[in-house]
């Protein structure tokens, strides 16, 4: 008795003493974890991955996925930027290109045009080491997508002179589109961390190829797209003979010799300081180091510090009263990758603060990695797991495996799987990189409205007028219905409601090896209306879970397993929404789940946060007072006339520091009780769990909320557009090419209008290629819909070669007008457009990150998961009187704003092409 007594006695002892420790430290409340149980469980996630080498040296990868209905290609050739020749910097990215020329004069459509008319999407990319095909196609379309893709690997022997000069020209126009002084200053910064020599640090491309020919195209895809440097990777829904159909296409391809690609040699050993003007907001300190490549076998430990960089060099200088803001970024590429952690200072003179502060994270990050591995949990990145979640990504990972060396690991059948070395020495290869004693340091001071020297110009050399390839249809076809397309198999929705008006949408997908949950709140911005501003912003971004708080020793076990098992947090807020994410590992979606709801439930505002804040706000309006460069007023003067001079939505982008500076914990605490309620409120959880458990979970986790909802939101005033058309020109002195703006106050309804908004847009998408495959005079216009409480906006944006910009802004204008008159000439045109956004709707996207992407989306616009296939059957059966009536509200005259932003002299020329006198702002 006396022993179990003493013990008793010393037990209390020890826990008084843990109270005087702990002093005046807040007790925690204990998290409800429901049927939640924390032990070990098995990380696996089972892929089936074919790697094969074909007779003529291309190496083959095949992966089916689950449920799928679509096939994605991919096709990588090892040559890029790199292996331009001497004199011809641009030729790999011109004979891109160039490729899809193949095969096209009078009689025949060409390489490109036949896969655009099988692909729901396409599209290629060049780097400094690399050339990347991508095309999604309906199942059926394999056999033919193939066939064209072995087309292209078998060689040029011409290509049609007007159309490669056209290309060329786009490709000179896509050089001028990224030419600006941020990407100048980005170039400076590569040649501070690798050298002015290296691939890195050159342009894809530039004015060497104004006279380039293509002779010159088409020996480079002779020479250099050989079998035997490609890489082709098929995923989807592959038929049982997908192997013997590579082999009949791909691998009918005769050998050729393959050129070896310049190596890329790793980053050059740091120098002195370098200073550099950009157009940054604040004085900008970059600690640039160098990771070991991708495909080496200690580059997991790099990788490791690289996604936890960026967290504890906040945490650092959230303490510091000269640290704005931090970013941490990878620059370079994969050969030869550079982490960049970033800090904005108040002065220039913090540089070696900076550096300092990055040292420290470096060590904090280390420690903790350390901790965690001798603990039994090894770190875990979402990156590759997420990029094979997505089928427009999958297969790029894949090829990026295969190029790195690891297609055993990758046929191993299991992405969980270590690849390479332990952890230890993943570990000691980290540490021995990420040092700042291997850094370069880069300073970037504020220079707005000035342009660097190594900006060039690449002015096309000729205007064309050519007429774009279409699918020939059949326009009679526009009078009947169109037949559904078979699209994806798609994953099932449960939706259902909890007693507390919390609506819940369960989204299981077994071939996804993650679990997104998301919870959407009704509020957002616009919610404002006598409340500081900011503050919903401030609010989900300044919520964290409460770590700082003493648990329960029968509790605390619990809450360090929870907070262990990579739950990765992110929020958004919108003008009508607040968005909470929590993601992770499918085989922890249970944990994941219960952080989201704990952080809701019990998340705190830090006073160190919301100091930080202060401070932050404090340094941009001193900032703000001491700026010489007035914001410009472009923007400003468009939306005025989208919505009326008055409008709240005209007046955003004005500085509110002042009322962050004044905003409290109290004041954020007060935003979070009244706001995030469960009733009106949708909770998502998408990817690979067990609905029955799921469905339990959430019933214990969420179904004691109480049955409340948020405020009524204030009124936004309605749109009133000014009467136009209104013309606007805004100077811009740097500027390398035009941007033109044509931007539409939309009458139309998004929900009852959206087959035919959907039909319009792609008849706007196809009309307006004449800029760029007509005319060569752009890289390419985007046409969107943009739908906010006051109204809708349709708007169409494109860069254009400043030569060109009178003729390419009347050619928009007559496409906009024709389409708005309607006729016979638009019937044709009517077909394609509506069977595109078939095609395109019923295709989806699956993976649990994109299916709670569109979810979000829906319950955003207060739409329920049954919209998708609603909108395709009102699709399927719109007629060309229903979009000539949209055309004629969303596109007339009269709520029209043109704006070119280019220099004054351009801007005036343009202008003086329609004969019109513009309203000038800067």
């Amino acid at each position: 008795m006396r022993r179990r007594a003493n013990r008793y006695v010393v037990a209390m002892a020890m826990e008084m003493v843990a109270v005087v420790a702990v002093g005046c430290a807040r007790w925690a409340r204990e998290p409800r974890f429901g049927p939640l149980v924390a032990g070990p469980r098995a990380e696996r996630f089972a892929v089936d991955v074919r790697v094969r080498t074909l007779a003529n040296g291309a190496q083959v990868a095949l992966a089916a996925i689950p449920g799928e209905a679509d096939v994605t290609i991919d096709v990588r050739y090892r040559v890029g930027a790199a292996d331009d020749p001497p004199g011809r910097r641009g030729l790999a990215h011109l004979a891109e290109h160039a490729s899809f020329l193949l095969d096209r004069d009078a009689t025949h459509a060409g390489l490109g045009d036949a896969l655009a008319a099988l692909a729901l999407r396409h599209g290629a990319s060049t780097t400094a080491a690399r050339t990347h095909y991508a095309a999604r196609v309906p199942a059926a379309a394999l056999p033919a997508a193939l066939a064209l893709e072995a087309r292209r690997m078998a060689g040029c022997g011409e290509l049609p002179a007007a159309d490669f000069d056209r290309e060329r020209d786009v490709v000179l126009a896509e050089h001028d589109q990224r030419a600006t002084p941020f990407t100048a200053a980005l170039t400076d910064v590569l040649v501070a961390a690798y050298g002015a020599d290296h691939p890195y640090a050159q342009p894809l491309d530039g004015p060497e190829l104004r006279d380039a020919t293509a002779a010159e195209a088409c020996r480079f895809l002779r020479e250099r797209y050989a079998p035997g440097a490609a890489i082709v990777v098929v995923t989807g829904a592959l038929p049982p003979d997908a192997l013997a159909l590579v082999d009949r296409t791909i691998g009918a391809v005769p050998a050729r010799p393959v050129h070896a690609s310049r190596s890329i040699p790793a980053a050059a050993a740091p120098g002195p300081t370098v200073t550099r003007a950009a157009p940054v907001a604040w004085p900008t300190v970059l600690v640039v180091l160098p990771l070991p490549a991708r495909g080496s076998p200690l580059a997991r430990g790099g990788g490791a510090v690289r996604d936890r960089l960026g967290d504890a060099l906040a945490v650092i200088a959230q303490a510091e009263p000269w640290a704005i803001g931090t970013t941490v970024l990878e620059l370079g590429g994969p050969q030869a990758p550079a982490l960049v952690a970033a800090l904005e200072v108040t002065s220039p003179d913090h540089a070696a603060d900076a550096r300092a502060a990055v040292q420290a994270a470096l060590a904090a990050v280390q420690a903790a990695l350390r901790a965690d591995v001798d603990a039994g949990h090894p770190p875990r990145s979402l990156a590759p797991l997420a990029a094979w979640d997505d089928d427009d990504r999958r297969g790029a990972w894949i090829a990026d495996a295969l190029d790195d060396g690891r297609a055993a690991w990758l046929a191993g059948g299991d992405l969980l799987a270590e690849d390479g070395a332990g952890w230890p020495a993943q570990l000691d290869a980290a540490a021995a990189f990420a040092t700042v004693a291997r850094a370069q340091l880069v300073v970037l001071t504020p220079a707005a409205g000035t342009a660097s020297a190594t900006v060039a110009r690449a002015a096309p050399l000729a205007q064309h007028s050519q007429v774009p390839w279409r699918e020939a249809v059949d326009p009679a076809r526009a009078d009947r219905p169109a037949t559904l397309p078979l699209g994806a198999t798609r994953t099932a929705i449960e939706r259902y409601q909890l007693a507390s008006g919390l609506t819940v949408l369960l989204a299981p997908d077994a071939a996804s090896p993650l679990v997104d949950a998301r919870l959407v709140f009704p509020v957002g911005t616009a919610h404002e209306a006598g409340a500081p501003p900011g503050v919903a912003t401030a609010a989900a971004l300044l919520l964290r879970p409460d770590r700082d708080g003493v648990y329960a020793p029968a509790v605390l076990p619990r809450v360090t397993f929870a907070t262990t098992r990579g739950t990765a947090l992110t929020n958004l807020v919108d003008e009508a929404t607040t968005t909470f994410t929590a993601r992770g590992l499918a085989v922890w979606a249970d944990w994941h789940v219960w952080y989201l709801a704990w952080l809701l439930e019990q998340g705190r505002y830090n006073r160190a946060d919301v100091a930080r804040m202060h401070a932050v706000a404090h340094a941009e309006r001193a900032r703000a007072a001491t700026t010489a460069a007035a914001a410009s007023t472009g923007d400003r003067a468009l939306r005025a006339r989208l919505f009326g001079a008055d409008h709240p939505y005209a007046q955003r982008g004005r500085p509110i520091a002042d009322a962050l500076e004044a905003l409290t914990g109290a004041d954020l605490e007060r935003w979070r009780r009244a706001r995030y309620r469960a009733t009106g409120a949708t909770l998502i959880v998408s990817g690979g769990f067990d609905p029955a458990a799921m469905r339990a979970e959430i019933d214990a986790l969420f179904g004691p909320w109480p049955a409340s909802a948020p405020p009524v939101p204030p009124a936004i005033p309605p749109a009133a557009p000014e009467p136009g058309p209104a013309w606007l020109a805004v100077d811009a002195p740097t500027a390398i090419q035009a941007e033109l703006t044509i931007g539409f106050a939309a009458s139309s309804d998004p929900v009852a209008d959206g087959a035919a908004r959907a039909v319009l847009q792609a008849m706007l998408d196809d009309g307006l290629r004449d800029l760029r495959d007509g005319m060569g005079a752009s890289y390419g216009v985007d046409v969107a819909y943009a739908d906010a409480g006051a109204g809708s906006t349709l708007m169409i944006r494109g860069a254009v070669a400043e030569a060109q910009a009178g003729p390419a802004l009347a050619r928009a204008l007559a496409t906009i007008a024709a389409l708005r008159d309607g006729g016979d000439a638009t019937r044709a045109a009517f077909v394609r457009a509506r069977q595109r956004a078939l095609d395109r709707l019923a295709a989806g996207r699956r993976g649990a990150i994109a299916a709670a992407d569109h979810l979000a989306d829906l319950a955003r616009r207060g739409l329920g998961p049954d919209h998708d296939a609603a909108l395709l059957t009102r699709l399927a059966v719109t007629t060309p009187a229903d979009v000539a009536a949209l055309a004629a509200l969303d596109l007339a005259p009269a709520r029209m704003a043109v704006q070119v932003r280019a220099r004054a002299a351009v801007a005036d020329a343009a202008f003086a092409a329609l004969h019109v006198a513009p309203t000038h702002a800067r």
